[in-house]
């Protein structure tokens, strides 16, 4: 029950046994979960400090611990109601402090702390009654110095640890299940054995690995696990080995590039941490039969690291906890809801609220009651942590599941009513954040459908995910080439880091503007090509009389052309009717304006008719395009 620091390598490929996918879950005890960290990519901070705790059942269920945090050699008791891991806590990186607590994060005891000389903790092992811990520390012998002891003993209630005699240059120690007063640890150049007090004894036949990844003892205490390490040209790969702990009956279990093993509690199959393409693209936990069965996928998180240390406990009964938690992401005022426990034993659910996504308590609370959602208050820019806990009548707690969120806000979209105003091609930009201080660590996700009228619209369809920017281009190519004269609406939401989503919010409609030649143009109009124009081209004319008509189904109609120095009125003809003058004179040339707007009309097709007035000392008229908006 015992687990090391070492993380999961990048080891290189070599061939070994095959392994069933995880559709295919192991049997395993229903009752013992699989207890690991997970961090980001191979080699990033978020790897070395294993940033969220997780166990899973061999089934592949997996729920996330809350109480280690960015501990390291986070192992969980043999009840599986509290955990022990190792922090720096002082200026000095080296050195370490070894707490317990709740899997809640609360009542924190410190156990030990390492001292001058010592590098850290390496492994921590807990007794199978809960009550002793070895702990195993660097503590490297250097010339002129005397050997200091790699092994101690931390009480669970606080007592002062002890060393453990002859201990010096040993590592990653654990207890023999059946016989807490005996240990197995790696020393002496492999797997060595001793009472406690006693001098160790080398295991015959074994050999310790290049790295140390792992040493772990067989519930009925007659077996060790642990990792050997091979050169194969210049690449090291590591292999599980199993062995009576009298040396008899070594064997290597079939399965590649798998570090840090753990024995389940039927003592038939050892769990272990495997990259089985020995690069960068993540590791996940396995579950391999001893017997020589086929090894099987727990858990299968492509792209992530499922890192050290690992360790196997009984999953503790279901309590009163709230569930199917989700939180909705607002900025300033998040909300949370949750199913409260349909036992009768239930009385109500609380609430707390923390800073931070890693906290060592539960915070503020913020809801007592019966109810299944709160909206809370909160800091903008800011990540919280939320323990909602089931509570009996007689006021025990009896369950307690946690939910992490960003303050961040949700979308808010800037959508251009026509896309000749905001653009001259078919690319037309979208705001996704129009006025807001952003803050916080999130993303989005932007959907579009067509729409034929205000009641009638497509499917919504994928535009962005995991999008980082605050304005995207819509068109010309991606994610389709918007069609003219077509409307088009937008929706978008805010995921925060946590995965956590804001409501959706709409945008739109966006109404894509038909190029002039659309239009049916009288003789005495001169087609000019211009790159500021809409799609690129306009038609103008200077005489008087000279008209276009234009023929377009939608709601509203508009007009699209210059203002400019030289730019006179215009008659415009609704459906045969003359119902404005427009007047285009501007002192500067102003490009894709809008130079009429019909106001709401029936939802049907409709004839706009322009006619050229030639206004003295400035006659020209500009047309660009025409637009037939929902």
């Amino acid at each position: 029950m015992k687990r090391t620091t070492a993380l999961v390598l990048g080891l290189s490929v070599v061939a070994g046994g095959a392994v069933a996918g995880p559709s295919a879950r192991a049997a395993g005890t229903p009752t013992e979960e699989a207890v690991f960290s997970r961090g980001g990519p191979a080699g990033s901070t978020s790897q070395v400090l294993g940033r969220d705790f997780y166990a899973s059942a061999p089934d592949g269920s997996r729920r996330e611990l809350m109480g280690a945090g960015i501990g390291a050699n986070a192992t969980v008791s043999p009840d599986g109601t509290r955990v022990a891991y190792a922090l720096t806590t002082s200026e000095d990186q080296r050195q370490q402090t070894v707490y317990v607590a709740d899997l809640s994060g609360r009542n924190r005891r410190v156990l030990a702390r390492t001292g001058a000389g010592e590098t850290g903790v390496n492994a921590i092992d807990w007794s199978p009654d809960g009550q002793r811990l070895l702990v195993s520390v660097d503590a490297p012998v250097t010339s002129g110095s005397p050997a200091r002891p790699g092994v101690f003993v931390a009480y669970a209630d606080g007592s002062a640890p002890t060393p453990v005699p002859h201990s010096e240059g040993l590592s990653q120690a654990a207890f023999v299940p059946t016989d807490p007063a005996r240990i197995v640890a790696g020393g002496l150049g492999g797997v060595v054995t001793a009472r406690i007090g006693e001098a160790p004894v080398l295991v015959p036949g074994s050999v310790l690995p290049v790295y140390g990844a792992g040493l772990d003892v067989s519930p009925d205490g007659a077996w060790v696990a642990y990792n050997r390490t091979r050169q194969v040209g210049a690449a090291y790969v590591a292999d599980v080995i199993v062995q009576r702990l009298d040396g008899a009956e070594p064997r290597s279990l079939p399965v590649d590039n798998a570090m840090m093993p753990a024995w389940s509690l039927d003592g038939r199959s050892v769990y272990v941490l495997r990259n089985p393409r020995g690069d960068a693209s993540g590791s996940d936990v396995y579950r391999v039969p001893v017997d020589g069965g086929a090894p099987v996928q727990v858990t299968d998180t492509p792209g992530s690291w499922e890192t050290g240390p690992l360790s196997v406990a009984q999953r503790p009964t279901a309590g009163l906890a709230p569930a199917a938690v989700t939180a909705t992401v607002n900025g300033t005022r998040p909300t949370l809801a949750w199913s409260n426990a349909t036992s009768p034993e239930w009385a109500r659910t609380e609430v707390y609220r923390a800073l931070g996504r890693i906290p060592t308590a539960w915070g503020q609370r913020v809801y007592s009651g019966t109810g299944t959602s709160v909206t809370d208050t909160v800091e903008l820019g800011q990540a919280y942590t939320y323990s909602l806990v089931g509570f009996d009548a007689s006021g025990a707690q009896r369950g307690v599941v946690r939910v992490r969120l960003d303050a961040v806000l949700p979308p808010a979209l800037k959508v251009p009513v026509v896309s000749s105003s905001a653009s001259a091609t078919r690319g037309v930009p979208i705001e996704l954040a129009a006025g807001q201080d952003v803050v916080g660590n999130f993303d989005y996700e932007v959907q579009y459908t067509f729409a034929a009228s205000r009641e009638m619209r497509g499917e919504w369809q994928p535009w962005l995910s995991s999008y980082g920017g605050l304005s995207a281009v819509f068109g010309p190519k991606q994610p389709i080439v918007p069609r003219l004269g077509t409307s088009y609406v937008f929706r978008a939401r805010t995921v925060d880091q946590f995965g956590n989503v804001s409501a959706w919010v709409e945008g739109g409609p966006l109404a894509m503007t038909f190029d002039e030649a659309s239009a049916d143009f009288s003789r005495g109009w001169r087609k000019v090509a211009a790159k500021n124009r809409w799609l690129a081209t306009a038609h103008t004319t200077s005489t008087a009389g000279r008209s276009v008509s234009f023929k377009g189904t939608g709601a509203v109609l508009r007009v699209v052309g210059d203002r400019c120095a030289k730019c006179g009125r215009l008659a415009v003809y609704l459906d045969g009717r003359r119902v404005a003058t427009v007047d285009t004179h501007s002192a500067t040339l102003k490009t894709r304006q809008v130079l009429w707007s019909s106001p709401r009309l029936a939802f049907k097709g409709h004839d706009v008719r322009l006619v050229a007035l030639a206004t003295p000392g400035r006659p020209q008229t500009w047309i660009d395009g025409f637009v037939a908006g929902i």
